[in-house]
């Protein structure tokens, strides 16, 4: 305060309680920074405010960086095509298309396309927004964010070629080739189970294969699946499928589960492979092995049978024919051993079986005393 002669009298002081002020202003650069923090973990760019009657959009920082325009003029309002160059030219016309549609009525909108950056980097976005009409229904405004979604469709481009790879190479294969979610649902079969099955696209997804099992082999094969189901096992089973001729062919069902990084099972793939002629083939060559050791036993019977008549008819030679019959028989034996299938020759039955079928071969040679 100064006197009469300009000289300084007093000093006044004003001093404003600001405490709150500061606070606000803190709160709200937290606020701010949290928000920013959220909009990059969530992917979104920016929002925008299209002032429909005005042609004017106003955008924040993060949006006019994007669509290549200075955040200042996008903080005061720019027309829409000054946003609209920012995407790509095979994408503009059919937005701008999509844009004059959306506000022909109130209501939620959204759109899908690329921009293209000046250095050449193409990007996808989701621009969704809901145009506010007034009480006529004439459009007012069109307010949205706009999403960066461009690694999703990176992903979703790698899974869509990963899956064409795979479904080319399982129409390929000779077998018929099927997949199935954890829980056993079927999804998938390739071109040869429609080509084999002859049913409908689609008709037996699910549980509907169960109709393609011959009826005696049903619930054999679903225990077996369910079993690989419960306990992760990889499936394998003979069971007889309906072929598109009406006729029942043998083949061999496989399966096994795709696992992630921690084990759980995401995807069961499995393939059906025809063994109907190989499977006949076998019996075929079972029955004339049958019939043929039928037939050399019956040899070996009868040639016992000549040398047993042959000792009563020289008693001189008894011994002989005795010792030689010990022999014709000890073959006999062995021969079970050796023919294929038979239950001698099992060797969950004989796991000894090579010891057997040398001894029942020496046993005729064997003096008395030895084991």
């Amino acid at each position: 305060v100064l006197g009469d002669d300009g000289k300084p009298l007093a000093v006044m002081v004003i001093v404003q309680e600001t405490t709150s002020q500061v606070v606000q202003q803190q709160a709200l650069d937290e606020s701010l920074e949290k928000l920013d923090l959220a909009l990059n973990a969530s992917g979104l760019v920016g929002t925008w405010d299209w002032d429909v009657v005005g042609d004017t959009v106003t955008a924040d920082e993060r949006f006019a960086k994007l669509y290549d325009v200075s955040p200042g003029s996008a903080a005061m309002g720019l027309p829409i095509g000054e946003f609209l160059n920012a995407i790509h030219p095979d994408d503009r016309d059919r937005v701008s298309t999509e844009i004059s549609d959306a506000i022909k009525t109130a209501g939620p909108a959204r759109f899908e396309y690329r921009l293209l950056r000046p250095d050449g980097e193409v990007r996808w976005v989701v621009a969704s927004g809901r145009v506010i009409a007034d009480a006529d229904g004439r459009p007012l405004r069109l307010p949205g964010i706009v999403v960066d979604i461009t690694d999703e469709r990176r992903i979703a481009e790698q899974l869509a070629v990963s899956e064409l790879r795979f479904r080319t190479l399982a129409d390929t294969m000779p077998q018929m080739v099927w997949s199935t979610l954890p829980d056993g649902f079927h999804d998938y079969y390739n071109a040869r189970w429609y080509e084999f099955t002859g049913v409908p696209d689609g008709s037996t997804d699910g549980e509907g294969w169960n109709d393609m099992f011959h009826p005696e082999d049903q619930e054999r094969a679903w225990q077996v699946w369910r079993h690989s189901l419960t306990t992760g096992e990889p499936y394998s089973i003979e069971y007889r499928l309906r072929h598109r001729s009406g006729e029942y062919r043998w083949v061999l069902g496989q399966a096994l589960p795709i696992r992630d990084a921690a084990g759980r099972i995401m995807r069961w793939i499995g393939t059906c492979t025809d063994i109907n002629e190989a499977k006949l083939a076998a019996e075929e060559r079972e029955v004339v092995a049958q019939e043929l050791s039928h037939r050399i036993k019956n040899i070996f019977a009868v040639i016992g049978g000549i040398v047993a008549l042959a000792a009563r008819t020289y008693p001189e030679a008894a011994g002989l024919a005795t010792e030689l019959r010990a022999r014709i028989i000890s073959l006999g034996k062995a021969h079970d051993f050796v023919r294929p299938h038979s239950n001698a020759s099992s060797h969950r039955q004989n796991p000894n079986s090579l010891r057997q079928l040398i001894g029942e071969l020496m046993s005729p040679y064997k003096l008395p005393g030895d084991d």
